[in-house]
C-alpha cells in the first residue's frame, strides 16, 4: 500500500481501518517504495475482488495498491527460537 499522505493523522486513520477488516491477517508499516504491507486471506478471487473493490477502495488516503498472489507456501513459521 502507498498512502496519499503519511501525516500522523493519516497513519492513525489507516491503522484503525486495518483493524476493522477481518480479511487482513497482518499489517506492517514498512520503509522503502511503499508505506504498508498487508497480508489478507480470502476464499477465492471473487472474494478478493469484492474486498479490493468494496472494502479496501473505500478507505480514504490509499493512493496505490499492488497485489501479489501466493501460489505456494514454501515455508511459513510463526515460532522463533530464543537463545
Amino acid at each position: 500500500m502507498q498512502l496519499t499522505s503519511t501525516t500522523t493523522e493519516s497513519i492513525k486513520r489507516f491503522n484503525e481501518a486495518m483493524l476493522t477488516l477481518e480479511e487482513v491477517q497482518e499489517c506492517q508499516m514498512v520503509a522503502g517504495g511503499f508505506d504498508y504491507l498487508i497480508k489478507i486471506r480470502v476464499a477465492d478471487m471473487q472474494h478478493y475482488q469484492r474486498f479490493l473493490g468494496g472494502q479496501l477502495s473505500a478507505i480514504e488516503g490509499i493512493s496505490q495498491t499492488h497485489t501479489y498472489v501466493v501460489i505456494e507456501d514454501v515455508k511459513s513459521e510463526t515460532a522463533i527460537q530464543i537463545n
